[in-house]
């Protein structure tokens, strides 16, 4: 994320995108910070998060930190949310942390960030020495994912509306393993392009 030099540390471009991104997150959760402190009287309870995105475990914890950090009476409960506005409905998050708004008039949805998805390929991978990767280049593939089928966005809102059907869909949980089995050769994946390590 750095580039070391005799007198300081410059940011990469992924570092740079890093850091707005990190402002960016910092910025909607001091406004949440506000209505928390409002809400509670106090600063005290229960907040109950649920994430859709495996990827901001990157950047999540730090944010956390601060938050408690200002509201150490406010316990923070995190899990994984399958369903955002049922759950939002039934009370079992009180916010939601997602890659796709979901319009509701009883909900108030925030951007928090915009970033581009990119393709990890393995070293030996015919499209490495490619400029970028075509929708069409998927088809076929062995596609690496973070979520089954149903619950693939990139799948579902990308590939399967245009006719492109990878040769398997491989599913792995943790960011880690996933880039694990594409440096393996297993196959490829499609990632945020902050989460891919410099």
């Amino acid at each position: 994320l750095f580039y070391r030099t005799p007198r300081k540390m410059l940011p990469t471009p992924v570092g740079r995108q890093l850091l707005g991104t990190a402002h960016t997150v910092l910025e909607a959760v001091q406004r949440a910070e506000t209505e928390v402190a409002r809400a509670a009287l106090g600063a005290s309870g229960t907040l109950k998060s649920g994430t859709q995105c495996i990827f901001c475990y990157q950047w999540l914890p730090h944010v956390l930190k601060q938050f408690q950090r200002q509201f150490p009476g406010v316990d923070v409960e995190i899990g994984n949310a399958s369903d955002p506005g049922a759950e939002l409905m039934a009370g079992v998050f009180d916010l939601v942390i997602t890659a796709i708004p979901h319009k509701d008039a009883h909900y108030a949805f925030t951007r928090l960030f915009s970033d581009q998805l990119v393709c990890m390929l393995p070293q030996q991978h015919p499209l490495c020495s490619a400029s970028f990767v075509r929708l069409g280049d998927f088809c076929g593939s062995k596609l690496i994912s973070h979520a089954e089928l149903s619950r693939n966005r990139f799948y579902q809102n990308v590939l399967k509306p245009n006719g492109i059907e990878p040769e398997r869909i491989m599913t792995i949980s943790p960011p880690h393993a996933i880039m694990a089995m594409v440096a393996a050769g297993i196959g490829i994946t499609v990632v945020p392009r902050w989460a891919v390590p410099s």
